[in-house]
């Protein structure tokens, strides 16, 4: 009997767009990035809060996301997750919203228990 894994995350298709934007506007440096990763740290006022780094393509980056869940985004451009936070994160959808007050990266997670009011932070 085969199982059907749970995708660690899925980017939404206006969060791919943004991060392609973002990408395509990066100054040229040393290091190319390649990608975004995405961990957790337990901070904030419910517990867990996500992080967000550019990943550049150096020895000392390729050793930190080698056991990375890797999703591509685009032709070079992946998220990376960390899989210290695989656990609280599995299953969620990375979003892009923006409006008149706000333009922000946003995580749906169907495994948290409780959000902070303003959002930022969660629980498991």
């Amino acid at each position: 009997m085969s199982r059907v894994l749970k995708s660690v995350i899925t980017v939404s298709p206006s969060a791919s767009a943004r991060i392609i934007t973002m990408f395509s506007t990066l100054q040229p440096s040393l290091y190319r990035p390649i990608g975004i990763r995405v961990s957790i740290k337990k901070r904030g006022c419910n517990g867990m809060n996500y992080i967000m780094k550019y990943i550049m393509d150096n020895e000392e980056w390729r050793k930190t996301i080698a056991k990375d869940e890797r999703i591509r985004v685009a032709e070079r451009i992946n998220i990376y997750v960390d899989p210290s936070a695989v656990f609280a994160i599995v299953g969620s959808v990375m979003d892009w919203k923006e409006d008149a007050l706000v333009s922000e990266f946003t995580f749906i997670n169907p495994n948290a228990k409780g959000v902070c009011g303003c959002g930022n932070s969660f629980n498991v």
